[in-house]
């Protein structure tokens, strides 16, 4: 875009002279032309109509948003109902199933759990004389 500067060195060259006759005559008539432009445009929108458009158009939208929500059908979670099945050893070893034998019982209940997983997997230990541990503590 021409600056102002530019835009005045450009007219100054082109030689367009006029008298100050003209100046106001092509005046009046633009001032005129603005006066009737703006009676048209108050005639047809009226700032209180523009308000009560913008209440007509909000009251639409909230009775359509309304709408909308209320007859959404709702989502409901679903859940598998809970079986209610032994754990099996593996679930009685986990960390957090061993956790809650320690806060339950201490080293008691971690050791009942303990014992009732190696049940569970049928499990038996050997039996060890005293010879044969201290021999294996020894690294005999």
């Amino acid at each position: 875009m021409r600056s102002l500067r530019d835009i005045k060195k450009c007219v100054s060259h082109a030689g367009i002279r006029s008298s100050p006759q003209a100046d106001k005559a092509m005046l009046g008539d633009l001032i005129q032309e603005l006066e009737k432009a703006t009676e048209d445009a108050s005639i047809h929108l009226k700032p209180r109509d523009w308000a009560i458009a913008a209440r007509i158009v909000a009251a639409a939208a909230i009775v359509i948003i309304t709408l909308i929500v209320v007859s959404r059908p709702s989502r409901e979670i679903v859940r598998e109902p809970r079986v209610d099945r032994p754990q099996s050893a593996a679930d009685l070893l986990t960390v957090g199933c061993l956790n809650a034998a320690c806060r339950r019982g201490g080293p008691e209940a971690i050791d009942h759990q303990c014992e009732e997983a190696a049940r569970r997997l049928e499990n038996r230990p050997e039996k060890v004389s005293v010879k044969e541990l201290i021999r294996e503590l020894k690294g005999i």
